[in-house]
C-alpha cells in the first residue's frame, strides 16, 4: 500500500463525492439539469470538459500502453483524426446541434428524421458501443486503485464501481461537468509535467528517445499493418469526435452556439499541445525502466512510481482518477439515458420528466453493476477496446447525422437501412477479425454512405415540413 498516494486520493475522492451530493439538489430538477446542466456552460469551461471527455484517464493509460507495445506511429492517425474531427465540429456540427435543442445524440437523430424507430435503434447502437467503451474505463479504474492499495484488481475494481455509481446517481451531468473541469485542467498539467520529468531523468528528450528506441525500435518506427489501418484510425476519430455521445452531450450543455464552437477550438488547442507529448515520452521512459512489461497498460504507473515523489505521484493518480470518474460517469449517464430517455421515453410518450430522471438514476446503478462483472476479465489492451467502440459509433452514426444535416434529399428510410446494415457489418467483421485491425471503418463508411444515398433516392423524398425543419438548422 502506498500511504502518501492513498491519503491524496482519498482526500480528493471525499471532496468530489461531497460535490456530487451537493449538486444532486440541482441535477434532479429537470431532464435538462440532469442530462445537460441546464444549457448554461460557457466557452472556457466547455473547452476543458471537452478535452477531459475526449482524453479520459482510461484513454491516456491505454494509449501510453499501446505506444509502449506498438510504437507511436499508429497513434498519429488517431491523434490527427481527433484534431480534424474537432475542426469539423466547429464549422459543420456545433450550430446545427445546438439549434435542435436536443439532450442526447439519439435526440438529434429524432429531430433530423422524426422516426421513433430510428431513434430507438440509434440508442441501441450507442448502448452496445458505449458499454464496450465503459468496460475499458472500469479496467483503468481497477488498475488505478490497485496501484494505490495493492489489494488485487477485482477488489480495486469493486471500489471503483461504487465510486462511479454514487457520483453519477447523485449529481447527474452537473457532477460530471464539475469533475470534467477539474480533470481537464489537471490532466493537461500531468500531460505536460510528467513527460518533462521523464526527459530530465534520462538526459533530455533526444537522449530519452534514443535510449528507448535502442531498446525497442518500434517506438518510433513503422508498425507493420496495412496502410488502410492507419487510414482507418484517422477516419474513426474524425467521425467519432463529431457524434460520440459523452462528448456531444457536453456540447449540448453550452449556453449558446458561440460557446460550443469556442469550446471545440480550446479543446483542439489543449489536445495538440499536450497529448502527443505524453504518449511518446511517458511510453519511452517506461521502455527504459522495464522493456518487458507483461501488462503494458500499467506503463504510466511504472513511470510515476520510479520517477516522482509519493506526494506528486498521489496527485497524478488523483488526476487520473478524476479523469476516470468524469468520463466513466458521462458514459454511464449516456447508457442510462439511452434506456430511460431515448428508448423508454420514445416508446412511452406520456412519461413525465420526473419519472425519466428517476428511471435514469435507477439504470445508472444497474448498468454500473453489470459493467463491473463485464470488466473482471477485460481485453489485454484498453486502446483496442476503445477503437472498436469508437469505430462502431462513427461508422453507424456519422454518415447518418452528417447527411441528415447537410443533404436535403436524405430521409428516414435511407437512415434506418444504412444504420442497421452498418452496425451488423461492423461488429461481425470486428469480432471475427475478418479484416486487418482498424481498417473496417473505411469500408463501413463507404457502405453506409452508398446505402444511405441509394435508399434515400429510390424512396419517398422528405416532406416540405421536414425540409423546413432542416433548413432552420442553417438559418
Amino acid at each position: 500500500m502506498k500511504s502518501t498516494e492513498l491519503i491524496v486520493v482519498v482526500f480528493y475522492t471525499i471532496i468530489v463525492l461531497g460535490v456530487g451530493v451537493y449538486l444532486a439538489r440541482r441535477a434532479t430538477k429537470s431532464l435538462d439539469d440532469y442530462l445537460i446542466c441546464g444549457r448554461v456552460v460557457g466557452p472556457w469551461i466547455m473547452g476543458f470538459i471537452l478535452f477531459a471527455s475526449l482524453n479520459s484517464a482510461g484513454f491516456m493509460i491505454g494509449n501510453i500502453g499501446f505506444v509502449y507495445k506498438f510504437g507511436v506511429t499508429l497513434m498519429w492517425g488517431a491523434a490527427f483524426g481527433c484534431l480534424v474531427g474537432g475542426i469539423l465540429a466547429i464549422f459543420f456540427f456545433a450550430r446545427p446541434y445546438l439549434r435542435t435543442r436536443s439532450r442526447t445524440v439519439p435526440d438529434i437523430i429524432k429531430y433530423l428524421y422524426q422516426s421513433k424507430g430510428i431513434t430507438v435503434f440509434s440508442a441501441v447502437v450507442l448502448f452496445v458501443a458505449i458499454f464496450a467503451y465503459c468496460i475499458a474505463q472500469y479496467k483503468a479504474g481497477g488498475l488505478l486503485i490497485n496501484y494505490v492499495l495493492g489489494i488485487g484488481y477485482v477488489k480495486a475494481l469493486a471500489i471503483a464501481t461504487v465510486i462511479f455509481i454514487i457520483y453519477t446517481t447523485a449529481g447527474g451531468m452537473w457532477a460530471v461537468t464539475f469533475t470534467d473541469l477539474v480533470q481537464g485542467v489537471w490532466m493537461y498539467v500531468i500531460a505536460i509535467l510528467l513527460p518533462l520529468i521523464a526527459m530530465v531523468a534520462f538526459g533530455g528528450p533526444f537522449d530519452l528517445l534514443s535510449k528507448a528506441m535502442s531498446i525497442k525500435p518500434v517506438l518510433g518506427g513503422i508498425f507493420k499493418v496495412p496502410i488502410s489501418s492507419y487510414v482507418g484510425l484517422f477516419l474513426t476519430w474524425v467521425g467519432c469526435l463529431c457524434v460520440i455521445p459523452h462528448v456531444i452531450m457536453h456540447a449540448l450543455s453550452a449556453k449558446d452556439i458561440a460557446s460550443a464552437r469556442w469550446g471545440f477550438v480550446i479543446q483542439n488547442i489543449l489536445y495538440a499541445t499536450s497529448i502527443l507529448l505524453a504518449w511518446l515520452f511517458i511510453a519511452g521512459a517506461a521502455i527504459i525502466l522495464d522493456p518487458k512489461m507483461a501488462a503494458p497498460d500499467e506503463a504510466i504507473f511504472l513511470v510515476v512510481e520510479k520517477l516522482v515523489n509519493p506526494f506528486f505521484g498521489g496527485l497524478v493518480v488523483a488526476g487520473l482518477l478524476a479523469g476516470l470518474m468524469s468520463t466513466t460517469d458521462s458514459m454511464i449517464l449516456v447508457l442510462a439515458s439511452a434506456i430511460s430517455y431515448d428508448i423508454y421515453g420514445n416508446l412511452k410518450s406520456d412519461a413525465t420528466e420526473s419519472q425519466l430522471v428517476k428511471l435514469s438514476a435507477i439504470f445508472v446503478v444497474i448498468i454500473g453493476a453489470i459493467t463491473f462483472f463485464a470488466a473482471i476479465r477485460p481485453p489485454k489492451f484498453l486502446t483496442a477496446l476503445f477503437m472498436d467502440a469508437a469505430g462502431s459509433i462513427a461508422a453507424c452514426l456519422f454518415p447518418v447525422i452528417a447527411l441528415g444535416i447537410w443533404w436535403k434529399r436524405s430521409n428516414a428510410s435511407g437512415a434506418i437501412v444504412s444504420m442497421v446494415v452498418g452496425f451488423f457489418v461492423y461488429w461481425i467483421v470486428a469480432l471475427f477479425k475478418l479484416l486487418p485491425p482498424w481498417c473496417i471503418i473505411t469500408y463501413t463508411y463507404i457502405l453506409v454512405t452508398v446505402l444511405f444515398v441509394i435508399v434515400s433516392l429510390v424512396t419517398k423524398p422528405p416532406s416540405a415540413e421536414m425540409t423546413e425543419r432542416i433548413a432552420n438548422l442553417h438559418a
